[in-house]
C-alpha cells in the first residue's frame, strides 16, 4: 500500500484542473483574438468598405440635422450626434474652415495649424445642409460592430472550452469512482475480482483499503475453510473412536444381562450401565449431528420421494413401538400423492429424536394424537401428547435433538414449529412439497 504522505489531494487535483483549463482557455481566446480581428480588419478595414460607411453616416447626419433644424452654429447638436456615433470622426468645414471637429474637440472657427490642414485628406466629403447654410462634412469611421460580435463570441467559446476541458477532467475521476462502485457490488458474488488501482489521490485510498479487505476476507475464508476440515476430522476421528468401543461395551452389557439371569441385582446394575451406554451413544449421535447440520459446508443429498411412502412409514415404524406398549394412537392421515425433495437419512433422525423425546416426556397413558395433512404446497406432520409430571420425569434434555430437528428442517427449506402449554406438547414439523 502506497504511503498516504505521498498521496495527492482531490482538491489539489481539481484546482490544478481548474488552472490549466483556464490557461488553455486563455490562450485560445488571445490567438483567437489576434487571428479573427485581424482576418475581420483585413477583410472589411477597406477602401470600398469604409467609403460605404461614410455615405450611410453622412444620410444619418443629414437626416439629423433636418429633423432637428440644426444651425451650422449649433455645435452642441452636432455632438449630441457624434456621442451616440462612437464609431465616427466628424470634421465640418464652413467657407474654408474647420468649424467642428470630434477628436480635438475645436469649437467654431478656431484657427487651425497650416501642417494639419494641409495634412488632412479631403478625398470624401459630404454636403450637409443646414437650416442656415451648407457645410462640407469628412467622416472617417470604421464598423466596430462585427469585431465586438466576434470577441464576445469567442468568449463564449473560451468558456466553453474551460468547462469541457473541467468537465473531461472531473468524468475521468467519476468514471473510475463509478468502476471502483461496480467492483464493489460484484465482491460479493465474485471474491477473486480485483479492484483496479488508479491514481493517487484519496479515490485511490479507498480503492486500496477495498483491496485489501477483499484479501483480507479470502485469507479468513480460507483459514476458515480450513479449520472446519480440521474440526470436521477430528470429530469424525471422535465420533468412530467413541462409537466402536460404545458398542463393543453395549453388546458385552447384553450379554452379561443374558446370563445373569436370576440374579436380581446384578441385573439391575447391569441394566443401569446399559442404560447410561446407550444414552452416551445417543449424545455422541446428537453432537456429531448437531456439527454436521448447523455447518454450512456440511453438503447434504437430496432425493426426490412420494410423501405418503416416507413420511408414513416413519410413522407407523415408530408408533408401532408406542402401541406395543399399550399407548392409545388417535391418527387423522390423509392419502396425499404429492413428493418430497429431502435427506432420508436426516429425516429419519428426525422422526427418531421426535418419538425418543415423546418416550421420555410424554404421558404414555394418555393418547398420542398424530395428523398429517396437506394445505396447499405445505405438508404437515404433527404430533401432539399429554406432558408427563415432572417427577415422574427421569430423563435431562439437553435440547440438542430438537435444536438439531430444527437445522435440519431448515435445510429442507421447511420449518418445526413447537407449541406447549402446562399440560400438552405439540410439535409440527412443515415440509415443502411438489405436484
Amino acid at each position: 500500500m502506497k504511503q498516504k504522505s505521498r498521496r495527492k489531494s482531490l482538491r489539489r487535483e481539481l484546482l490544478c484542473l481548474c488552472v490549466i483549463a483556464f490557461v488553455i482557455s486563455l490562450v485560445f481566446y488571445k490567438a483567437a483574438i489576434v487571428f479573427g480581428v485581424g482576418y475581420l480588419s483585413e477583410r472589411y478595414n477597406t477602401e470600398e468598405h469604409i467609403a460605404k460607411l461614410e455615405k450611410t453616416y453622412a444620410v444619418e447626419l443629414q437626416n439629423y440635422v433636418r429633423k432637428h433644424k440644426i444651425s451650422i452654429h449649433d455645435l452642441e447638436q452636432i455632438d449630441k450626434w457624434t456621442l451616440r456615433k462612437y464609431d465616427v470622426y466628424l470634421k465640418l468645414f464652413y467657407e474654408g474652415k474647420l468649424i467642428y471637429d470630434t477628436l480635438y474637440g475645436m469649437t467654431e472657427y478656431e484657427e487651425v495649424p497650416e501642417e494639419y490642414v494641409g495634412g488632412y485628406g479631403r478625398l470624401h466629403t459630404y454636403p450637409i445642409q443646414f437650416s442656415d447654410g451648407k457645410a462640407e462634412a469628412v467622416l472617417f469611421g470604421y464598423d466596430y460592430r462585427l469585431e465586438d460580435y466576434a470577441r464576445y463570441v469567442l468568449l463564449l467559446v473560451a468558456f466553453v472550452l474551460f468547462l469541457t476541458i473541467l468537465i473531461c477532467g472531473i468524468q475521468k475521476k467519476i468514471r473510475y469512482l463509478a468502476r471502483v462502485s461496480r467492483e464493489v457490488e460484484n465482491l460479493s458474488e465474485d471474491l477473486e475480482q480485483t479492484v483496479t488501482i488508479q491514481g493517487e489521490d484519496e479515490i485511490t485510498t479507498v480503492a486500496e483499503g477495498i483491496e485489501h479487505l477483499r484479501q483480507s476476507v479470502i485469507e479468513k475464508m480460507e483459514n476458515e475453510k480450513a479449520a472446519y476440515d480440521a474440526n470436521m476430522n477430528l470429530i469424525t476421528s471422535l465420533s468412530h473412536d467413541l462409537k466402536t468401543p460404545l458398542t463393543s461395551v453395549i453388546g458385552y452389557m447384553e450379554l452379561v444381562r443374558e446370563k445373569a439371569k436370576g440374579d436380581e441385582e446384578l441385573t439391575k446394575c447391569v441394566d443401569i450401565s446399559l442404560e447410561k451406554a446407550m444414552h452416551l451413544k445417543k449424545q455422541t449421535n446428537d453432537l456429531f449431528e448437531h456439527f454436521l447440520v448447523h455447518s454450512n459446508g456440511y453438503p447434504i443429498a437430496f432425493e426426490e420421494v412420494y410423501a405418503n411412502e416416507l413420511i408414513v412409514q416413519m410413522l407407523e415404524e415408530n408408533l408401532f413401538d408406542l402401541e406395543a406398549k399399550g399407548v392409545k394412537v388417535r391418527r387423522s392421515i390423509s392419502d396425499i400423492t404429492s413428493r418430497l425433495q429431502v435427506n432420508v437419512h436426516l429425516i429419519q433422525s428426525v422422526f427418531e429424536n421426535l418419538f425418543s423425546n415423546l418416550n421420555k416426556y410424554a404421558d404414555l397413558r394418555q393418547e398420542i394424537r398424530v395428523r398429517y395433512y396437506l394445505d396447499g404446497n405445505q405438508l404437515f406432520v404433527s404430533l401432539e401428547n399429554a406432558k408427563r409430571t415432572e417427577q415422574n420425569v427421569n430423563h435431562a434434555s439437553t435440547k440438542i435433538g430438537l435444536s438439531n430437528c430444527k437445522a435440519i428442517m431448515e435445510k429442507h427449506h421447511g420449518s418445526l414449529m413447537v407449541e406447549e402449554t402446562e399440560e400438552n406438547f405439540r410439535v409440527t414439523l412443515c415440509f415443502p412439497v411438489f405436484p
